[in-house]
């Protein structure tokens, strides 16, 4: 029997067992379909993204069902707004974001002592390396490996006014931060904060700040935090 945690949540502190059987599904590639008049067949046109993917747990609560899965409703009912870190012993080495979807409908037992039921997440196509979470510090010039035959969009913590560059596969690109106080970079959404403040004034970016597969060289005139955030699908 395995087990989840989501946002920090321990489902067996719910009284709920699971099995993974649904945890093994796949995204879908983004395509698009047209015909042309006098061709046969369809075009097809790949959009190069994935669509997000649904992954089930069946589940159930052996005893007191009605007190915990009430209170295991509840929490989920408050996770349906945003995407929140999953994770399970099936899969110990990734995470996924994933949010809640609600309308879970029990299979009750007698007098609703025990019940059965299907969870199931939304999740971003992603499954997320956790060794690669892991924020780490550089300074100079470093290369980094990327594993994986994905481009990941790294977080970088900036201490102070920084000048760095990465270059690889895709050419050579720059980040240059102009104010003396600590910022974080989110490379995914090119955006600059500090803290919690949107801060892009102080940030000037040439081409795509991102860690292609193979070797990236960084370059750096300040000491910065980066945390990779490597995927697979």
């Amino acid at each position: 029997m395995g087990n989840v945690i989501f946002d920090g949540h321990d489902l067996r502190d719910y009284g709920i067992g699971l099995s993974g059987g649904g945890t093994w599904a796949a995204p879908s590639r983004n395509v698009k379909k047209a015909t042309i008049p006098g061709r046969h067949g369809e075009l097809i046109i790949d959009e190069g993204e994935f669509a997000n993917v649904s992954i089930t747990y069946p589940a159930w609560i052996a005893r007191g069902f009605e007190y915990k899965f009430e209170k295991f409703q509840r929490m989920m009912a408050n996770h349906t707004d945003k995407y929140y870190r999953l994770e399970d012993t099936y899969h110990p080495d990734y995470y996924r974001m994933a949010r809640a979807e609600g309308g879970i409908i029990p299979e009750t037992g007698t007098l609703n002592r025990s019940g059965k039921f299907d969870i199931v997440f939304d999740c971003r196509p992603e499954k997320w390396i956790k060794s690669a979470a892991i924020p780490f510090t550089i300074s100079g010039t470093v290369e980094i490996f990327n594993p994986t035959p994905y481009e990941a969009k790294p977080l970088i913590t900036l201490s102070r006014s920084t000048r760095m560059s990465i270059q690889n596969s895709n050419g050579t690109s720059a980040l240059n931060y102009s104010a003396h106080m600590a910022a974080v970079y989110d490379a995914e959404v090119d955006e600059l904060m500090i803290n919690d403040t949107y801060a892009n004034e102080y940030g000037r970016r040439s081409g795509a700040i991102s860690l292609m597969p193979g070797n990236n060289v960084i370059e750096t005139n300040a000491e910065i935090e980066l945390t990779p955030r490597f995927y697979v699908i």
